[in-house]
């Protein structure tokens, strides 16, 4: 039986490869075969794709290229990477420079929602709405705005439900603004404040900076934020474990604070689900252990903004709130050494107890095969903490780990009076493993929270993950405790498979380990993507306890230039909810700066128009006699 096999690798190498080369020495030609022995293989493709990535010298790993031209990874390839020094080396100045610079005013980019709803229950009326978002430069400076409308039988007043506006300019080499910054934004904008103060400061204000990049992390944990359309279903996943879920809120935005990083990569993950059957993926990979600042680098960040005070007031509800008036923070970071750098921070925001003033004091650290943070606070009012962390990696276990002690130090994070923290422990462990048949996640944590005049709170949380092809499974468990008693034991349990390209389905049931054993509800979602944009779902959301069903079914179809679905609900009442929806965007990519219209969202895209061609006289440009080159791979990033 051996023989034959080895008989059988043999044939399917040479049929599939029919021409030998020197790299073919040395390959797991087993595992190829075993994995794509049952698909038809076009050897003639292939052997182009192999001679086109042999001549291709950023190709340092030739024998990877078999497997790649299978399984299309590209890690097999081991593609060169070129340091800054490299590009600026082989950068030619005589190439024409086209800057694209911020204008005074510039068509639009548009993605535009209307909704009709109408339903038989009683007391509840029907509505329709109208969500725009948009983006475009004005004076000088990129422009994200929302506008939403509302409209109803027994509404009164304004249609006119929510409006916010973010101007945004970007300097890269710190020639385009002033004092050498580099960000620049003001209108409704939001910062990430020191842990022990509070998650985020968000309102009208104006906020300025040295780094082209929003600070939206700390040393171990991250902020994810982002726009889409309000309404739209957003699941966060590390790696191929879901993290957090939510959903769009009316604003537009979406944020999932305190994200934990591993020491090492972590590669974060947004998808998003639209009501008509839209999915968007959006990744970003962080890396904690490489993140300290160089030697003699500064880094500085100023903010000042009415706190919770939208820049266009629709209402008077916000008038109201006992924390809205002027905040700010300060932050400002310099690199020692090559494993030290220094930071501190100050801090002014409105509470329910007033106005309170804040300073803080750290130290970052990276030796030893680990990553920490020391920081220290100063309540002006009298109180003070220090919140120490740290990550690593052992064994392939990511550890994170956390202590903060405080005393008399109150803000909206350690709250006030008798239920102002004096302590705050925190760890969590994860390991991913490769399996024969897929991959693995396993996690657990726990939290230990004391109070002056309050019970303790301790959580325990666990979660596993298993991706199997086109089967992901993930568990997740919840375990609170007051004064040492357990509480209580909660868990989520999802399920995404996709049957083929255009069915999916997704599922979650909640459930309840303690104080009794309990099923609560199961969602599924069925979705179909077929040929010419039809699309259609099926959704069954049955609550466990009290038996009641809400059931829903929708058709789509997406006309390339817009999309309209129906949506048809039935409640456990036995009301019936109709729902239309169309969407469309609409951006100025055509010639001569003329509207495209899709039914795909492209506010957040750019337009490149480009010629590939082989300059024969050298003269930088396409003319007679140069050679127009197809099939080009361009790649655009960092």
């Amino acid at each position: 039986e051996i023989w034959l096999y080895f008989q059988s690798v043999i044939s399917w190498v040479k049929a599939a490869f029919p021409k030998y080369r020197k790299e073919m020495k040395g390959i797991q030609w087993g595992l190829l075969y075993d994995e794509f022995r049952g698909q038809n293989i076009d050897s003639n493709k292939l052997d182009k794709k192999i001679q086109s990535l042999m001549q291709d010298d950023d190709v340092t790993n030739k024998r990877g290229i078999y497997s790649y031209v299978l399984n299309r990874k590209e890690k097999h390839l081991n593609i060169r990477a070129f340091s800054d020094n490299q590009k600026r080396e082989a950068y030619d100045p005589s190439l024409p420079y086209v800057p694209n610079e911020y204008k005074f005013f510039s068509k639009p980019s548009l993605n535009i929602n209307t909704t009709i709803n109408e339903t038989t229950a009683e007391k509840t009326n029907g509505s329709q709405s109208l969500n725009v978002t948009g983006r475009g430069d004005i004076l000088k400076t990129e422009a994200n705005y929302t506008l939403r409308l509302q409209n109803s039988k027994d509404r009164d007043g304004s249609l006119l439900e929510e409006a916010r506006i973010r101007l945004e300019r970007k300097s890269y080499d710190g020639s385009e603004l002033p004092f050498n910054l580099k960000l620049f934004q003001a209108g409704d904008i939001n910062v990430k404040a020191p842990n022990l103060i509070e998650g985020s400061l968000s309102g009208r204000g104006v906020m300025i900076s040295n780094v082209p990049a929003k600070q939206n992390r700390d040393f171990d944990t991250v902020t994810v934020e982002g726009f889409a359309e309000p309404g739209w279903e957003v699941e966060l996943y590390r790696g191929k474990q879901l993290l957090e879920f939510d959903t769009v809120g009316s604003d537009g935005e979406y944020r999932f604070e305190d994200v934990t990083l591993n020491y090492f990569k972590t590669v974060l993950r947004v998808v998003l689900y639209g009501p008509q059957g839209q999915i968007e993926e959006r990744e970003e990979v962080y890396n904690v252990s490489r993140d300290m600042l160089r030697p003699g680098e500064e880094h500085f960040s100023a903010t000042i903004l009415d706190n919770e005070k939208d820049l266009i007031s629709i209402n008077d509800e916000n008038e109201l709130i006992e924390d809205s008036g002027i905040a700010g923070t300060f932050r400002y970071s310099r690199g020692i050494n090559k494993w030290l750098s220094t930071f501190g921070t100050f801090t002014k925001r409105p509470t329910e107890q007033g106005n309170k003033n804040y300073a803080t004091i750290g130290l970052n650290l990276s030796l030893l095969g680990a990553s920490g943070t020391v920081e220290a606070y100063k309540d002006f009012s009298g109180g003070s903490a220090v919140d120490v962390r740290a990550a690593t990696q052992f064994f392939g276990i990511n550890a994170n780990a956390r202590a903060a002690f405080m005393s008399d130090f109150e803000s909206e994070a350690t709250q006030f009076g008798a239920n102002n923290e004096t302590k705050n422990l925190e760890f969590s462990l994860s390991r991913s493993f490769k399996l024969p048949f897929g991959s693995m996640a396993l996690s657990t944590g726990a939290r230990h929270d004391s109070y002056i005049d309050s019970p303790s709170r301790t959580t325990f949380t666990t979660a596993q993950s298993l991706a199997v092809d086109n089967l992901q499974l993930t568990n997740s468990t919840n375990t609170q405790y007051q004064d040492g008693d357990r509480t209580g034991t909660t868990g989520r349990f999802n399920l995404n498979y996709r049957f083929n390209p255009k069915l999916t389905l997704r599922s979650y049931l909640n459930y309840a380990l303690h104080p009794e054993w309990d099923l609560r509800n199961l969602n599924n979602e069925l979705r179909y993507v077929g040929d010419e944009g039809l699309t259609a779902a099926l959704s069954v959301d049955r609550n466990l306890n009290t038996t009641g069903t809400n059931i829903g079914v929708q058709l789509g179809k997406d006309f390339d230039t817009w999309r309209g679905s129906v949506d048809l609900d039935r409640t456990p009442e036995n009301d019936y909810r109709a729902v239309l929806r169309t969407s469309f965007s609409m951006t100025p990519y055509g010639p001569n700066g003329d509207y495209i219209y899709s039914s795909q969202n492209k506010t957040n895209r750019g337009n490149i128009r480009s010629r590939i061609f082989l300059d024969k006289n050298y003269d930088l440009e396409y003319n007679e006699g140069d050679e127009p080159l197809e099939d080009v791979q361009v790649k655009i990033g960092k």
